[in-house]
């Protein structure tokens, strides 16, 4: 299916925050450049009710399932069910556990695919990696920059860098491309199937999501930040009268749960872990998404506009593309990138410091405007752990199917 013939995925800016508070179609404030509305909520009113009550669904699931060794759901399986309530439905009680787990470790896999920036463990001096590596695409980025004027979409500022919406590292090796390949179903109920099977084939190839859509010119100290999930964009409906503009919302990003234990305790409680997490994140919503506190130092997040008003959570930045086809692929890669950004928020994996380690190259390693590695990148921490041991191994496998189940047969599938 062509790109620009596909249905459109909207993002969910419609509904109640957790509070209540009506966030549909809300007044512009008409700034110089940039008009402010509402930073996005995070979970509706009835999303964030619907995610405790499927959390517990599946809690239970799992718990009947492996009555003989005692099962702990973790924060970051949680987070995971909470990011992608489509995981299952409410008539799904005869799903098995194992399909679950699979489809919830592939969501986590691609997590980190998007914050890690790409295939980990790899040595430095690599020979066979450095044969495999696949340079960037010089048009894209000369075409990319020219669109945006050469300058930060954001601040307006001289010298930007090109930053990937959805990483260049998820397909710049071919070791990158199986691991992508490999939890990429997953977009099939964290999207939809249509998204899944229109980017499957970009997926499958090296540097499969190059092109001048997939990339934004921002400013290097925003560069970092966003690369860090410290800060992101959200793209909104399409405007009939403007197809080929893509209007991207900021917002600064809380970092959630850092301080609460690996697994969850799903007990119904005032303070049980899910409960605990949505005061979170209705707090950080409520107060307007403001940019975060740093654990180490006493720097802080900020940016601001070409006029010099401080950028906030709401400010809109509008791209404009050559073509109704690159502006659709700009508009699903960054809500791709929205998505899987917000899991990582619900993860609590977001509060990084320092650079990656040698031999784990992010997923700006060269994304900087002069080609050369970029220095300073975050990397995630892999905290999923969690399923009763079995001797097994812990990494997904492609289940069997059963006639008796379509839900697990759905599931197997991803």
């Amino acid at each position: 299916m062509d790109i620009d013939n596909r249905p459109t995925t909207e993002s969910d800016t419609s509904g109640q925050s957790p509070t209540g508070t009506n966030t549909a179609r809300m007044s512009y404030y008409q700034g110089p450049l940039h008009p402010q509305i509402n930073p996005t909520p995070f979970l509706t009113l009835e999303e964030a009710e619907d995610a405790k009550h499927k959390t517990r669904f599946i809690d239970r699931i799992l718990q009947k399932e492996n009555h003989k060794t005692k099962w702990n759901m973790t924060r970051d399986h949680m987070s995971a069910i909470i990011a992608n309530p489509n995981l299952i439905t409410w008539d799904d009680n005869d799903t098995e556990g194992r399909v679950i787990i699979q489809a919830l470790d592939k969501l986590l896999d691609l997590s980190e695919v998007h914050l890690n920036k790409g295939a980990r463990g790899r040595q430095s001096g690599d020979k066979k990696e450095k044969e495999d590596k696949a340079s960037r695409d010089k048009n894209a980025i000369k075409n990319a920059s020219t669109r945006d004027n050469h300058s930060c979409v954001i601040m307006g500022t001289a010298n930007p860098e090109m930053a990937y919406l959805f990483p260049l590292a998820a397909t710049s090796i071919n070791a990158a491309v199986k691991r992508t390949l490999g939890c990429f179903g997953a977009l099939k109920t964290l999207m939809d199937t249509d998204f899944h099977d229109t980017y499957r084939p970009r997926a499958s190839q090296l540097k499969g999501f190059e092109g001048p859509g997939n990339l934004i010119a921002i400013n290097k100290q925003q560069h970092t930040w966003f690369d860090r999930a410290f800060w992101a964009f959200e793209p909104l409906e399409p405007d009939d009268e403007e197809p080929c503009v893509v209007t991207l919302k900021s917002h600064w990003l809380p970092a959630c749960r850092t301080r609460h234990p690996e697994y969850a305790v799903l007990d119904d409680s005032f303070n049980d872990s899910i409960n605990r997490f949505l005061r979170e994140l209705t707090q950080a919503h409520d107060e307007g998404l403001k940019p975060r506190r740093l654990k180490v130092g006493t720097g802080v997040l900020r940016a601001h506009l070409k006029t010099g008003e401080e950028v906030r959570s709401g400010h809109l930045f509008k791209i404009q593309h050559g073509s109704v086809e690159n502006a659709q692929y700009c508009r699903d890669m960054a809500l791709v990138h929205w998505r899987l950004v917000r899991m990582s928020v619900f993860r609590g994996i977001t509060e990084i410091e320092g650079p990656l380690p040698v031999g784990d190259v992010g997923h700006d390693d060269l994304d900087d405007h002069d080609g050369t590695p970029s220095k300073g990148k975050g990397k995630a921490p892999d905290q999923r752990q969690g399923r009763p041991s079995t001797g097994e191994d812990s990494s997904p496998k492609r289940l069997r199917r059963t006639a008796s189940s379509s839900s697990t047969a759905r599931l197997s599938s991803i």
